[in-house]
């Protein structure tokens, strides 16, 4: 009755295979037949049947013949699991008759659950709750970068293959909408980023929470602009999600769609309201693409609105040499006694930019406050008549940066032998210090600057 082949197949593991021949396995099994011999593979007449998709009498004859209805395979597979992965509802009903351990676990940490939901099985899924399968169990995989990622669950398994009915199967048996896993990714997350627009609606019905982030800061929002999803997005902005967000580059939705080319997107933005033009415009004014700087001046009444760094137009302009801009935004209304007059002409000094700390100047935009700092700027940076134009304009020569340092000091560190003539003689105190008690001179020998040290030590110049 036992004998077996090469493979270690029995004669009752073949008789698995003929269905509703039961009367062949009876006879097996009374004269002999042990029903829980294993073959080479590791199978038993009761697996045997399972994967061969026998009959629900004949698995109903080896159980009741003694055979394990908990055995497991070298993967930790269990007989529910194989019945699972199969679609077999009727065989797994007998097997969880006869006790089977419903949440078993293979070596990868998955249930039979798990493995309905893979094939999309909602039949399964179903009959597996009803039984008592624990429908909130997690289990850990490792992602495409080789990072374990644990806490992954069956919702968010079925949320990213867009299984909708089993979706709604979870969420009436009360699980978890809002769970997540190691990574902050939950399963709302995974039907945008995949695109399921209907299971993206059930979960938010259901209380799916629309700002949760995951471990990049990614929000919902966000994950449907990255991964090119109109109609996502368009159903996302419609249920009152936060357009205030910006990704882990500091980038505000619109400014994603924009690097990434998603016109859709844009438009989606556009509709709900973004204020496109102001990122637009200073992104322009950044690549020096003044032509399409000057079209959205002209269209928008935008010439006071701020980016997400909080800078308007004219400090960007300023900042990178745009005089005809500067003079366009001052045509417009810009304030000239403004924070932004004095951030503006701060960036025009550092960048040597004098055309436009004059015209900034003549509007009456302040050298106090940040203002002071454009001495600083252009004296550290080498631009001789910005510096004159300043102390022309009664700048304060005696501001100091972060350390003390006055531009006097910062000309001389930096070897600028104009600038140094131009601060003494505008009346630059020759002895200043930083916090540190070092003068001019005492930077100028420190960098060998000997035609610098040689005029301070002819002024009176001294070190402490």
């Amino acid at each position: 009755m036992n004998v077996t082949d090469e493979m270690g197949t029995t004669p009752l593991m073949v008789a698995t295979h003929y269905k509703r021949q039961t009367d062949i396995l009876e006879e097996l099994i009374k004269n002999g037949a042990k029903v829980n011999f294993t073959n080479k593979n590791g199978s038993t007449a009761l697996s045997r049947a399972i994967r061969q998709g026998s009959h629900p009498d004949t698995l109903k004859i080896l159980i009741s013949a003694g055979a394990d209805v908990n055995i497991k395979d070298k993967n930790g597979e269990t007989l529910l699991m194989y019945a699972a992965s199969d679609g077999f509802v009727d065989f797994m009903k007998v097997l969880i008759n006869a006790g089977i351990d419903i949440n078993a676990k293979n070596n990868f940490g998955r249930t039979a659950l798990n493995k309905a939901v893979d094939y999309g099985y909602t039949d399964v899924v179903k009959e597996l709750i009803e039984s008592g399968a624990n429908i909130n169990d997690t289990y850990e995989f490792i992602n495409e970068k080789d990072y374990v990622i644990s806490g992954r669950n069956a919702l968010i398994d079925a949320a990213s293959k867009g299984y909708l009915d089993i979706v709604t199967l979870f969420i009436k048996n009360s699980v978890n909408i809002n769970h997540r896993q190691s990574n902050g990714v939950n399963a709302l997350m995974e039907a945008v980023s995949n695109g399921h627009l209907e299971v993206l609606n059930t979960l938010i019905s259901a209380g799916a929470n629309l700002e949760s982030e995951n471990d990049k800061q990614q929000t919902p929002l966000i994950l449907a602009i990255e991964n090119n999803r109109p109609r996502i997005l368009k159903t996302l902005i419609n249920k009152g999600a936060n357009l205030k967000v910006i990704n882990w580059n500091a980038n505000s939705p619109y400014e994603m769609a924009s690097e990434s080319g998603y016109e859709e997107i844009k438009q989606v933005l556009i509709d709900a309201g973004v204020n496109s033009n102001i990122e637009d415009l200073n992104k322009a004014l950044k690549n020096n693409n003044l032509s399409q700087a000057k079209k959205i001046l002209r269209a928008n009444d935008i010439y006071n609105d701020r980016d997400k760094n909080g800078e308007t137009p004219i400090i960007i302009a300023a900042e990178n040499g745009h005089s005809e801009i500067v003079k366009m935004l001052i045509d417009m209304g810009v304030s000239s006694s403004s924070f932004d007059g004095s951030q503006a002409i701060k960036g025009a000094a550092k960048n040597g930019h004098s055309e436009i700390v004059n015209i900034l100047l003549d509007i009456g935009v302040s050298l106090s406050f940040n203002g002071s700092e454009a001495i600083l700027s252009a004296a550290q940076n080498g631009h001789l008549s910005t510096v004159q134009i300043l102390i022309k304009n009664k700048a304060d020569l005696e501001i100091y940066d972060d350390k003390g340092r006055t531009a006097l000091i910062l000309a001389s560190q930096n070897g600028y032998i104009s600038i140094v003539r131009e601060l003494i003689n505008g009346g630059a105190d020759i002895n200043n210090t930083d916090f540190k008690s070092n003068t001019a001179l005492k930077f100028a020998e420190e960098e060998k600057n000997t035609e610098i040290v040689r005029y301070l030590k002819n002024n009176g110049g001294i070190t402490y």
